[in-house]
């Protein structure tokens, strides 16, 4: 007899730090970027006030959805309806939910339902919500969460099965560590959730050459054991680059970057890529290198014959 873990074909990620500046909305778009390529259906949800991964991702970043995200973290809605808060991205394989203009109060409206209105279902409503179309509509919903810890951080939390926490070379990135491993935690306890949540933590911004990195990659590795992920994310002008100018890395002519190999590697070590979607992505990246020697080789032999 199967069980739930044999049966599940999905992941929920939350993409969550307590400390802003450190690659959480970078990551959340390379992340999801690599997956789509790699032939899987993801979504990403915004859940950033910033709203930066829907201003690099969407295709239309114009495009107000029929059903707004407010509706999808506060409200039971039907299948129908959580499609309607979804838009296109630029990619394909890929869509996202943009967040709402007025996502800074949300989550004081998600504490007033669930404290004021003694309404404590509501803040599983985006669980609920996300599981309508999780395995059946994507393989991997992404999470861009905001770098607040709150109610709408227990909602995220809640949904998620996985955590990705990223931390710069600096010791204030092990209290957001934390932070949020107490709060994965106390959710899993206060809700009598089933499954276990899955947490990991992940340096990026890292300067592979100097002594400070190698130190803090070692201090991290011995303090977190399983948790802490031996994949580095190197620091990327190219990539800080696609973050400022909103264009995707993977749909520029720099998506060789060894940053991307970075974040590849970080999925292949939870299992999120396989081997076949692995070489899948390689591919796409040389792409454009292998046209070009398909038309010198057929450039020569057209020479050769003349």
């Amino acid at each position: 007899m199967n069980t739930n873990a044999e049966q599940k074909t999905y992941h929920i990620t939350a993409i969550e730090s307590s400390k802003g500046g450190v690659g959480k909305t970078t990551s959340t778009a390379m992340i999801a970027q690599i997956l789509a390529i790699s032939g899987q259906r993801v979504l990403i949800v915004d859940m950033d006030f910033q709203r930066n991964c829907t201003d690099m991702m969407a295709k239309n970043i114009e495009q107000v959805p029929e059903v707004s995200m407010r509706d999808l973290v506060l409200k039971d809605l039907t299948l129908e309806e959580v499609e309607k808060t979804i838009i296109p991205s630029k990619l394909e394989n890929l869509d996202i939910v943009p967040t709402c203009e007025d996502i800074e109060s949300l989550h004081y409206d998600l504490y007033d339902e669930v404290n004021h209105n003694e309404n404590a279902n509501a803040i599983m409503c985006f669980r609920n919500n996300l599981l309508q179309i999780a395995g059946t509509k994507y393989d991997h919903i992404v999470i861009d969460c905001s770098p607040a810890i709150t109610t709408l951080s227990s909602a995220l939390g809640i949904a998620c099965d996985t955590i990705l926490c990223p931390i710069e070379a600096d010791n204030f990135g092990y209290q957001s560590v934390v932070k949020i491993v107490n709060m994965a935690a106390e959710i899993e306890t206060y809700y009598e959730l089933h499954e276990k949540k899955k947490a990991y933590v992940f340096m990026t911004k890292v300067k592979s050459r100097t002594n400070r990195a190698k130190d803090m990659f070692a201090g991290y590795a011995e303090m977190l054991n399983d948790m802490f992920l031996p994949t580095p994310i190197r620091m990327s002008e190219v990539l800080a680059k696609s973050s400022t100018d909103f264009v995707p890395l993977m749909l520029s002519p720099n998506k060789r970057n060894e940053c991307v190999n970075d974040y590849m590697d970080l999925l292949k070590a939870i299992d999120y890529l396989d081997g076949r979607q692995f070489i899948k992505v390689r591919k796409f990246q040389n792409g454009t290198n292998s046209k070009k020697k398909t038309n010198k080789k057929s450039t020569k032999k057209g020479a050769n014959k003349t």
